[in-house]
């Protein structure tokens, strides 16, 4: 049995959260259309502006409905223009109001091109890529070193190897293709 604050329960709630904001807002609900080579050689209207693959087209019927992602206690809201993202955004923080929800402004940071979510750095400006913090980079070259440092004492223990390669782990996202 899990306390109310295990992440479980937590995901749970913020499942439940991002579904019913889905059925009560128009922006985050839409037609899904099939943007492929597949639905072109069918006869379909393909627009190669949208991108690739299965795209949910708004109620508008003109641009993609507007994209959230739950991690725990992290949301994260992509739209197709700035000023849907700020419509979206403005739903997003209305719905948590009327939920009882407390978004802390510290913590909130309004519709950008660079945002932090889950602890990486999202940047859509450009060529779009995902960048590991400063901090993050830091600490794990701090402990790198103190790991060659206690190996070279023949003090290295699993548990600290462990640690390690779960903090460096962490950072794999963050790399080049994945490489980790």
């Amino acid at each position: 049995m899990g306390s109310a604050n295990s992440p479980a329960i937590a995901c749970r709630i913020g499942n439940s959260f991002l579904r019913q904001l889905r059925e009560q807002s128009s922006t985050f609900r839409g037609k899904a259309v099939e943007n492929t080579w597949r639905a072109a050689l069918a006869g379909e209207a393909v627009d190669p502006a949208l991108g690739y693959g299965r795209v949910e087209i708004g109620e508008d019927h003109g641009s993609p409905v507007a994209l959230i992602w739950g991690m725990v206690d992290d949301f994260m809201i992509h739209a197709p223009t700035k000023a849907k993202c700020f419509q979206a955004f403005s739903e997003f923080m209305d719905h948590t109001v009327r939920l009882g929800f407390i978004c802390q402004k510290v913590k909130t940071s309004p519709p950008a091109q660079v945002q932090k979510f889950c602890g990486m750095i999202y940047d859509t400006g450009g060529h779009p890529c995902i960048r590991i913090p400063d901090a993050k980079v830091s600490r794990a070259i701090a402990t790198l070193d103190f790991v060659e440092r206690q190996n070279l004492r023949n003090r290295l223990s699993r548990l600290t190897v462990s640690v390690m390669s779960g903090l460096l782990q962490s950072l794999v996202d963050g790399t080049p293709q994945r490489q980790g």
